[in-house]
């Protein structure tokens, strides 16, 4: 691909829209020029949430309309992954992630 980033973000994006399933894991190895695209169930992942422009996505009204939902069933975390504000990442592409420790 001419333009292996671009192709890295485009996979992310549609993951992150759902898309894409969420368990497909998206790595760029830079030194051994290679992009990896895992789609096998099972592999440990783990949610985080997403930031772009040292921002979170999720803003506060979102929190407090999770908080006032009257069922089960009114979003939940599966309305979080599927708006985009949380992602799973797997070992892999964990590696290749800057994760931040705190929300400062």
């Amino acid at each position: 691909h001419r333009d292996p980033d671009m192709l890295v973000k485009t996979l992310r994006r549609l993951r992150r829209r759902v898309d894409v399933n969420t368990e497909v894991g998206v790595v760029r190895d830079i030194r051994l020029k290679e992009l990896r695209i895992y789609t096998d169930y099972g592999r440990c992942s783990r949610p985080l949430f997403i930031v772009e422009k040292q921002r979170l996505l999720i803003k506060k009204k979102d929190i407090q309309a999770l908080q006032q939902r009257e069922t089960p069933e009114d979003g939940g975390w599966h309305d979080l992954v599927s708006k985009g504000f949380i992602e799973y990442i797997d070992t892999e592409e964990e590696e290749t992630t800057m994760i931040s420790m705190t929300i400062n």
